[in-house]
């Protein structure tokens, strides 16, 4: 409805709009937190999800105001933001991080097979009840959350009474952000959120040349995404452990963005020297296409294990401020930047590539650096006994190797030290 409404060169303006709006957002929430209990706040924030789809759906219904149609994929993200939120808080509340370990990807798996399925529906569902009714079907999706939310919270209300420990240290969170190592993790999430966001943009602008009618568009939109979860699914199945396991941290960090820049330089050459379309829209789709399928698997994956070395209550500080704070800015110089080269240098997707392959090539350059500092940064928690097995996965090869090291140590405690950390990762090398 957006893109027919406007077109992909007001994508930039909602952007903004999404940097704004997630970061408020966040906000209401954390205030909300401190007043109400874990399962109210659960159930606050579905029932403010559902109580926006029904107003959406009139609003459109009987106003068609052009500012509802501009805010619907500012909404989308939003929705997508607190939808997460709410399921990882839930397990995080329900499960130890040893069942977590065990348990979080099969959940996990939930997400996708809803988009697979949601995905091929929606040509159908488009056909008989039209793109706007859209709203109903996703409606129906959260009361039936928000109904299974109630028989979860009062069946385990003992789980999810217990409150965790508040962390300690926070006072010396502040100073992480004098931590080259920690600042690097920054650069290089944030890189990744605006590349992701100019291929955002790039894929959208061919594919509203190429289906220009809204409920054509809407059934590609939801088949192309159906089999974007579909690969996801099998990515995180069955490939992202197995590359980091085989191939370390280094080589995981260089996929995502090295897939990319091949990719956009085959769009840059096309565009340039082909000219055709249809060539130019299947490698924008497949960009887009290797943009979400690997940053949810591999590149996911290995953003987790770049957080292993710090403390416990650092680690859930940076994590935070990478997802909250970090993505929000990454988003509103996405969307300034497009903004910009769109509307003053009339900058369209084949001119964007070329803007893009230069940020590709830092985010390369951020991802090599950080691959040489992670073991350097394992290596000291490793001596100073501050990582804990049962709040790790270790399961990346230079990881292990450092723990392994730790055994050769002349020092007693470090030999024992890393047999603990073996054991609690079910290591199969504790044996030996």
């Amino acid at each position: 409805m957006f893109l027919v409404e406007f077109d992909a060169q007001a994508l930039p303006y909602v952007y903004i709009g999404i940097s704004l709006s997630v970061t408020l957002v966040s906000f209401i929430i954390l205030r909300l937190a401190e007043h109400l209990s874990f399962s109210k706040l659960l159930a606050t924030n579905l029932g403010f999800l559902l109580l926006f789809l029904g107003a959406f759906r009139l609003g459109l219904g009987f106003t068609g105001a052009r500012w509802l149609t501009f805010a619907l994929p500012i909404w989308y993200e939003v929705l997508w933001t607190l939808t997460g939120l709410e399921v990882r808080s839930l397990a995080g509340r329900l499960f130890t991080v040893r069942q977590g370990k065990r348990l979080f990807g099969l959940i996990g798996a939930g997400e996708w097979v809803a988009i697979i399925v949601g995905g091929f529906l929606v040509p159908g569902l488009v056909e008989v009840l039209g793109t706007p009714n859209l709203f109903l079907v996703a409606a129906g999706g959260i009361a039936g959350a928000l109904g299974l939310l109630v028989y979860i919270t009062r069946s385990f209300a003992d789980l999810i009474a217990a409150e965790k420990a508040p962390p300690e240290g926070r006072e010396s969170s502040a100073g992480l952000l004098k931590n080259r190592y920690v600042v690097l993790i920054f650069v290089l999430f944030a890189l990744g959120q605006v590349s992701y966001f100019f291929v955002d943009n790039i894929f959208y602008a061919q594919a509203e040349v190429q289906y220009p009618a809204e409920d054509q568009l809407a059934g590609f939109i939801g088949l192309f995404f159906a089999l974007t979860a579909l690969l996801t699914l099998l990515s995180t199945t069955f490939l992202s452990g197995p590359v980091i396991s085989r191939y370390g941290l280094r080589v995981s960090l260089l996929v995502l963005p090295v897939a990319l820049t091949t990719s956009t330089a085959s769009i840059a050459v096309t565009g340039t020297f082909v000219g055709s379309m249809i060539l130019l829209f299947g490698l924008a789709a497949l960009t887009k296409l290797l943009s979400v399928t690997l940053m949810e698997s591999i590149d996911q994956s290995t953003l987790m294990i770049l957080y292993q070395p710090l403390p416990a209550d650092q680690r859930l500080w940076a994590q935070t401020a990478v997802e909250g704070i970090v993505y929000s800015i990454s988003v509103g110089v996405a969307g300034l930047a497009l903004s910009l080269l769109n509307r003053l240098f009339a900058f369209q997707a084949p001119q964007l590539v070329y803007v893009l392959l230069f940020i590709l090539a830092a985010w390369i350059l951020i991802a090599i650096r950080l691959g040489r500092e992670y073991p350097v940064v394992l290596v000291q928690a490793l001596a100073k006994r501050r990582l804990g097995g049962a709040e790790l996965s270790l399961t990346d090869g230079s990881s292990v190797a450092v723990l392994q090291q730790g055994l050769q140590s002349p020092h007693p405690g470090a030999v024992i030290y890393s047999l603990n950390m073996l054991e609690a990762m079910e290591h199969e090398s504790l044996a030996d």
